[in-house]
């Protein structure tokens, strides 16, 4: 089990939904959430308009 995929575990498992900006630092729990059952939203940043 890869870090990714555990952090996935503790953060989505119960809610099915992931909401985030992707970066460097998420990187590994992007790779994991493209493996399992996870939904996805993007957000963005409000001062990129």
């Amino acid at each position: 089990m890869t870090v990714g995929e555990r952090l996935l575990g503790l953060i989505a498992g119960s809610q099915g939904a992931l909401f985030g900006v992707p970066g460097g630092q998420t990187l590994p729990l992007y790779a994991a959430s493209n493996s399992a059952a996870v939904r996805h939203g993007t957000v963005r940043r409000a001062a990129y308009g």
